[in-house]
């Protein structure tokens, strides 16, 4: 049975609206994930991701992650003691960010 093309225009674009709706289900899936992973960096907690293109993506330790590829990783923790060695010889000299507290109004005792 052949559908008329008006037909044919209102299944397209029901498929479209379908497709438009799945995809801003997963837009906004993604938006969760995103906001999870920089609530998780402003706690503290540390997280890794495969980046898009294949690195790995280091959050919570600044505002933007730390992206390096696997080499780069592997040659930067082998450089660890290195590293080590001169903050400790250079520790009156750094500077260490440190995280803001977060503000708590005082709170009234509940009368009874």
């Amino acid at each position: 049975m052949a559908l008329s093309a008006k037909e044919l225009q209102a299944k397209l674009d029901e498929m479209e609206a379908r497709a438009a709706e799945a995809e801003a289900k997963a837009n906004a899936a993604e938006a969760r994930a995103t906001a999870a992973e920089a609530k998780s960096a402003r706690t503290g907690t540390l997280t890794l991701k495969v980046s898009e293109k294949g690195g790995i993506s280091l959050y919570g330790l600044q505002r933007m992650p730390v992206t390096l590829y696997v080499n780069q990783w592997e040659k930067l923790i082998a450089h660890v003691p290195t590293l080590q060695a001169f903050m400790a010889a250079n520790t009156a000299s750094l500077s260490r960010k440190v995280a803001p507290v977060a503000s708590v109004a005082p709170t009234e005792p509940k009368a009874e």
